[in-house]
């Protein structure tokens, strides 16, 4: 299995042997709609990842056509006024105010905005059944947009974007090696990209939509293409964590030559300067990205009560999973536990993602009967972020949590499990511990154990006033825009 370094050195030279973002497909970028499954494709050396089928393993047959209908009802409807559409999904809203699911990730930016539309992906039942009790509910779902998808009808390729495509596939199977890249399955991944764009296109046309504020734009080309095809700006902010050579948004210096015809963000909302530092190492990006920190960290951060950290009494320790190897997960916090029984009693929570942790049921069989192990999932009574400041020990793999736990003043550790080493520029720096083993662990937990992470540190990876920040960065796009168009 290949690293995200050596992946990055094998796509630049791909990339630069064979200049592949020159191929085009109505105007856009092909290679540039790729690169994100073909780097995931080399680190598991299979396939191409086929894109995940909307929500019919979420909701059922009726509960779509139910929400549907209310899409498309809620599109048909005239507008008088230009409005910014907020794509989310249903997995942020892990908070809670005033007894309601809050997003976490956009609701407190909501506010900048007098004619809000709010569109929800649902990926997580739990919180797609609690709509009724959102902070700031939902428009729309995707499931207006996967039905229009469904039937809408796009062109064939022209003669020259079939010959391009098979040109670009025969060189990705012959440098690579890996399945899904043959013509025909590129081109049914091309079909899919101008269903989903021309589909976007209408939701911009029918809503006025002059601005979309997302997250996660390398899973969303068609919103992106679409939006900028009807001359609507985007704004992504942050989701996750970026690391050196991640395939999300590192993109080579020679690529930035093609940047118009990639579907990228006009702007990227970073949390800190860390994540600009990660970006800054290619030529890329420029003046693009803004660093506005995080609503959320803000408000754990500074909040008026200060969490102190046991100095007798049981060590707090919070795992924060991501579904990554739990049978091996548990039997390395199990012995863990064991080794630090004898010099402190323990708590160990064990918080379960939103997203990703397919089967809890192993974590708690694995824990039966074990009273110093809680097992909460998404929708715990505590915030996630309550749960990292009031922890003496974080623990995960490759989670964004290990920059919140840091945030929040708890020291966290890396443990050695398939993807750590996208968090290796944590440990190199010693701004977090990295465990192979329970005796690793064991050791730095008893070295750090009582201490909090240097406040600096809180700073360099979330920078403070996200609020203000995020509404005098919108404005300044605003004001660019404006002038743009008057010159």
């Amino acid at each position: 299995m290949m690293d995200y370094d050596e992946i990055k050195r094998c796509l630049g030279d791909f990339e630069e042997k064979y200049d592949v973002y020159r191929y085009l497909f109505e105007g856009w970028s092909v290679w540039s709609l790729l690169r994100h499954s073909v780097t995931h494709a080399l680190v598991r050396k299979d396939s191409l990842p086929v894109p995940p089928k909307h929500a019919s393993k979420i909701m059922s047959r009726r509960e779509r056509i139910i929400e549907t209908a209310k899409d498309l009802l809620f599109l048909v409807r005239p507008r008088r006024y230009r409005s910014t559409l907020v794509v989310t999904c249903s997995s942020v809203h892990t908070e809670s105010a005033l007894g309601k699911a809050k997003d976490w990730l956009f609701d407190d930016y909501c506010g900048s905005f007098k004619n809000l539309v709010k569109l929800e992906r649902i990926n997580n039942r739990s919180f797609f059944e609690h709509h009724g009790k959102q902070f700031i509910p939902r428009q729309l779902s995707d499931c207006g947009f996967h039905a229009l998808t469904r039937f809408s009808r796009v062109g064939s390729l022209s003669d020259r974007e079939k010959s391009d495509v098979a040109e670009l596939s025969g060189q990705i199977e012959s440098e690579f090696q890996i399945d899904g890249c043959s013509e025909k399955e590129l081109e049914q991944r091309l079909s899919n990209f101008a269903r989903s764009k021309k589909v976007w296109g209408f939701i911009c046309k029918r809503l006025k939509a002059n601005l979309i504020v997302c997250d996660d734009g390398y899973y969303q080309h068609g919103l992106i293409a679409g939006a900028k095809e009807m001359g609507c700006g985007v704004i992504e902010l942050q989701h996750g964590a970026f690391v050196p050579s991640g395939p999300e948004y590192g993109w080579p210096s020679q690529a930035y030559k093609y940047r118009e015809t990639i579907p990228l963000p006009d702007r990227l909302f970073l949390f800190g300067e860390h994540s600009k530092e990660m970006l800054d190492r290619d030529d890329f990006w420029r003046e693009r990205i803004r660093v506005i920190g995080s609503s959320r960290i803000d408000a754990y951060r500074f909040d008026s009560e200060s969490t102190v950290k046991s100095s007798s009494g049981p060590v707090r320790i919070l795992f924060t999973s991501q579904g990554i190897c739990a049978e091996q997960v548990v039997l390395f916090l199990k012995d863990f536990m064991r080794l630090f029984q004898p010099w402190r009693d323990v708590q160990l929570v064990i918080r379960l993602h939103p997203a990703f942790d397919f089967h809890p049921e192993i974590y708690r069989d694995g824990f039966v009967g074990d009273s110093r192990v809680t097992i909460m999932d998404s929708k715990g009574a505590e915030s996630v972020y309550g749960s990292l400041k009031a922890a003496d020990l974080h623990l995960s793999v490759s989670s964004t949590c290990h920059f919140d736990a840091l945030a929040l003043g708890t020291p966290s550790v890396v443990l050695a499990f398939p993807s750590h080493e996208i968090m290796s520029d944590l440990w190199e720096r010693g701004h977090a511990g990295f465990a192979r083993t329970p005796i690793d662990l064991y050791d730095y937990a008893r070295a750090i154990v009582g201490q909090r992470a240097p406040r600096e540190l809180s700073d360099f990876y979330y920078k403070s006033g996200a609020k203000r920040n995020f509404e005098h960065e919108v404005s300044e796009y605003f004001r660019n825009q404006r002038s743009t168009v008057v010159a």
